[in-house]
Order: structure tokens, then C-alpha cells, then sequence
């Protein structure tokens, strides 16, 4: 075993001390012997981490403490979900950074394998883990640096100029992960303490509050991305009223029908055939909601040409 896991160990051995104390303090309140006993552990136990630490640093492993707080539902299934779309997060933005940007969430295996967080050890008397992943410094910063940076930093999502700013700089995908993540500790209602070490010894992090997180999904859900373009088709008009302005339009050969209202300045009340062949130019109006990554599609007619066949 290397000194650094050794090291751990007792580090967990400190703090499952820590937490058997405190059982007997619950049962005997007030009494000094017991809590200076508990007061000497817990000092113990926060050298063991700070020597657990420096020797990360030296490892140039970066730590991160994850701590939940508040909270009305405790299950495991809640705890765990938290933890999983944090992972999944942190991999999206890392794969951002180094990667470029996604529209989807599609992580490699080898991606998937940089950036997996390993267990350290948990707190006592509270949702909290301390996690490690291996990085790679240079002399000037950290493997994961910019990383923390944009991570933190997307977490301060509150409108929707802001969510299309990160959209921009780290891809669809990675919003969608931050409202995933968002979504799960609001609804379980946790508030999220955050705090890395980087390899490079620095101290970065904060609180995540349950009013920053309902203003993450809330402006997340409320923001969509609109592309609109025109296609010119030839093919057969099949439906159009006049009084709804509904039309539908079947292309020739395999291609998609189309099916919406017709434009405003388009002369619906010319007498158009039905069941006969035009060249169509139509508007196809895609939305792309950015909480769901669902794209929904509309369509508009603009004009219409007889062909020559007809």
C-alpha cells in the first residue's frame, strides 16, 4: 500500500471515530470528558486530511468536496442521482473544453476515464464526500483547471442571455447536464457546498443555494434556440383552406410531407388546385428546447408555382 493511500485510511478510520463519539455525546450530554475526547478526534481527524491533502497536491490529484445540505428527501436514490449527474456534468464540461462543443451528450469511454471521480472518504454527520481525480499539471495550471473554472462558472446560469452565452461556449449538451443536475438536488431540495483543490494547491468553490438552482432550471426551460430556413419543392398540393389556412404537400419521391398554415402574405384565396403538381417554397421553422433537447418543427407556405406539367 503507498503512503498516500495509508494515509487515507486513516483518514476514514478518523472520521468513523468521529462519527461513534458523537453517538456517545448524543447519549450523555454535557459530559466534558466525552467531549473533549470528541473535540481531540476531530482535530486529529482535520491534520490527517491536511497532510492527506499535500500529498494529493504533490500526486497532483485534484480533490473535490461535495456536500449536501438542507434537504427534505434523503433516499439514496435522491444522494446517488445528485452525485451521478455531477459526474456526468463535470465530463461534459471537461469534454467541452478539450473537445469543442456539443450538441448532443455523447461521451467516449476514454473521456468517461479522465475525468471519473474516485471515492476519498465521506463526512460525519452529513451528506458529504470528499472525491479525487488524477490530473495533469503544467508550470502554470492544473489538468482540470479551466475546467472548475467554466464549471463554477455555469452554475451561475439566471437568465436566458446566460444560458445562451454557455450554450455558445460549451455546447447544448452541456447545458442540458446542468439542468439534469439543477433539477435533481431542487426537487430533493439540497443546497450543494462545492469546493475543489486544485493540484496547484488553490481553493476554488461555493454554495449553491436552492434559489440559485430554481433559477438555473427556470431559465434553462424557458429558453429555446430558433433556425429558420427555406426549401423550395416540387411536388403535390393535397390540402389548403382557405378560411384556417392550413395546407398540406406531399413532395416527389421519398422526402417528408409538410403540413402547417400558409404565410400571411401568401394569396390564399387564389383558386389553387388541389391534387395537382407545384414547385412549393415553405418555411421550416425549428425550435430546440434547451432543457429537453427536443426540436420541434413547423412549417409555413410561402408560395406556390405551377409546373409545367400540369
Amino acid at each position: 500500500m503507498s503512503g498516500i493511500d495509508s494515509l487515507l485510511d486513516r483518514v476514514r478510520d478518523a472520521y468513523a471515530s468521529i462519527a461513534e463519539m458523537e453517538n456517545v455525546a448524543a447519549q450523555v450530554p454535557g459530559d466534558k470528558y466525552v467531549l473533549a475526547n470528541l473535540m481531540s478526534v476531530k482535530r486529529f481527524a482535520t491534520q490527517l486530511e491536511q497532510q492527506w491533502e499535500e500529498q494529493c497536491r504533490v500526486k497532483q490529484t485534484e480533490v473535490c468536496r461535495y456536500r449536501i445540505l438542507g434537504g427534505s428527501n434523503y433516499s439514496l436514490s435522491s444522494f446517488s442521482k445528485s452525485l451521478l449527474e455531477f459526474q456526468g456534468l463535470f465530463t461534459q464540461i471537461f469534454d467541452a473544453k478539450k473537445n469543442g462543443v456539443k450538441k448532443r451528450a455523447r461521451i467516449t469511454p476514454d473521456m468517461a476515464r479522465q475525468t471519473s471521480f474516485d471515492f476519498g472518504f465521506s463526512y460525519p454527520g452529513s451528506l458529504g464526500v470528499a472525491l479525487t481525480i488524477q490530473g495533469q499539471s503544467d508550470l502554470f495550471e492544473g489538468g482540470f483547471d479551466q475546467a472548475i473554472d467554466a464549471f463554477m462558472d455555469a452554475l451561475k446560469i439566471d437568465d436566458e442571455y446566460q444560458v445562451r452565452d454557455t450554450a455558445s461556449s460549451l455546447g447544448d449538451a452541456v447545458i442540458k447536464r446542468i439542468y439534469d443536475w439543477s433539477s435533481v438536488n431542487l426537487e430533493a431540495e439540497y443546497e450543494v457546498d462545492i469546493s475543489w483543490t486544485t493540484s496547484k494547491g488553490l481553493t476554488k468553490g461555493g454554495l449553491i443555494g436552492t434559489s440559485d438552482l430554481s433559477k438555473i432550471v427556470e431559465a434553462i426551460r424557458q429558453t429555446s434556440e430558433a433556425v429558420i430556413r427555406s426549401v423550395s419543392v416540387s411536388g403535390t398540393l393535397l390540402g389548403l383552406d382557405s378560411k384556417t389556412g392550413h395546407f398540406r404537400f406531399v413532395p416527389f419521391g421519398d422526402g417528408p410531407d409538410y403540413s402547417g398554415k400558409a404565410a400571411s402574405d401568401f394569396p390564399i384565396l387564389k383558386n389553387w388546385k388541389l391534387n395537382s403538381n407545384y414547385e412549393a417554397e415553405i418555411s421550416i421553422e425549428e425550435i430546440t428546447y434547451y432543457a429537453t433537447q427536443e426540436t420541434k418543427k413547423s412549417y409555413k407556405l410561402k408560395s406556390l408555382s405551377y409546373l409545367n406539367s400540369n
